[in-house]
């Protein structure tokens, strides 16, 4: 006997969500926020040098309802470094090295050489996320390059339309390999909407969800780790100082749930994102870039949930991050 489907909301509240995300997929496409990101940094930039320039991801959008200290990371970066420091962050989901780099170079074109603070992400660098149709972040790449870096803040505005159904749906029949075996992107979505439906129990599911996350079976994609070395080589070739980060993986949930054998696997990639950065940014291997390594080293109780399997981390985790960051920027910025 099949499971009755959930009682659906009100009218009201259907109708109002409904032209709630209409808005935004209109503000979006008219004034889309990576380019608005771009135009944000060129503004700052137009009002003087940034001292200290932040690149993110998710990990620092989002706090937990249950914190008292509702600050987000870029926000305690800000607030441990030197009174009139001049600080800017340019985060958004999914943002990676190529976003990174091409954002570097605005503020190069401007004039400006900040200390760099960048985060590293691995799952980003999956197939399943690098190649979405909206958080590859394409077509605002393709507008911001047709903008010539130096441009005053105005000129960073460009009409980008949304993905096509087409893109979508060949985005759905991508393959994603993971521990849990190997399925189109769409067939893991499906399960992990309606487990019941799926057959799939609560214990199930939070299998299926963490290795959707992280227990992939694949290597970075090299075009995500030639975009980390362009990157570092970037930074090098302006003779910027810079501290790395590592976006956290809730590994203590991640081995519990999909077995021990998942961290040495997740630590190789680390690894290997690492070093592709370390490549661009000292081809010789003279030198090395600053890195806090908090990738696999956060217990569970410095994540929102860490059943979810994300980066993000509640005040525990941004203030255990951010202590470690601040001390090496603010040793970089006192020598």
């Amino acid at each position: 006997m099949s499971e009755s489907a959930p009682p659906k909301p009100p009218l009201q509240v259907r109708l109002r969500r409904n032209v709630g995300a209409r808005v935004r997929r209109t503000r979006k496409r008219l004034d889309n926020p990576e380019v608005r990101a771009a135009r944000n940094l060129a503004l700052a930039l137009e009002q003087g040098p940034v001292d200290v320039l932040h690149f993110g991801a998710s990990e620092s959008l989002f706090t937990a309802d249950y914190d008292e200290d509702r600050r987000t990371l870029p926000q305690l970066y800000a607030a441990g470094l030197p009174q009139g420091t001049r600080f800017h962050s340019v985060v958004g989901p999914g943002y990676h090295p190529a976003l990174f780099k091409t954002y570097l170079d605005i503020a190069a074109a401007h004039g400006s050489r900040p200390l760099l603070i960048i985060g590293l992400c691995i799952r980003l660098g999956e197939p399943a996320w690098l190649f979405h149709p909206e958080y590859g972040y394409v077509r605002p790449l393709a507008k911001l390059r047709k903008i010539k870096p130096g441009a005053r803040s105005a000129r960073f505005r460009a009409l980008v339309p949304p993905a096509s159904p087409a893109e979508m749906k060949r985005h759905d029949e991508l393959p994603h390999s993971t521990v849990a075996g190997t399925m189109p992107v769409s067939e893991y979505r499906r399960r992990l909407k309606n487990p019941a439906a799926a057959g799939l129990d609560a214990d199930q599911a939070l299998h299926l969800l963490m290795a959707y996350h992280h227990g992939a079976t694949v290597e970075l994609d090299e075009g995500y780790l030639a975009d980390a070395t362009a990157l570092g080589a970037r930074v090098r070739e302006l003779g910027l100082d810079v501290v790395l980060y590592q976006m956290p993986v809730p590994m203590e949930q991640a081995k519990k749930i999909l077995g021990p054998e998942v961290q040495p696997f997740i630590e190789a990639r680390m690894l290997a994102l690492e070093n592709a950065f370390q490549a661009g940014f000292s081809p010789d291997g003279s030198a090395r870039a600053t890195i806090v390594h908090s990738g696999t080293s956060l217990p569970n109780e410095m994540f929102i949930d860490p059943n979810d399997g994300s980066e993000h981390v509640n005040e525990l985790g941004r203030h255990h991050i951010a202590d470690q960051v601040v001390a090496e920027v603010l040793a970089k910025l006192s020598s």
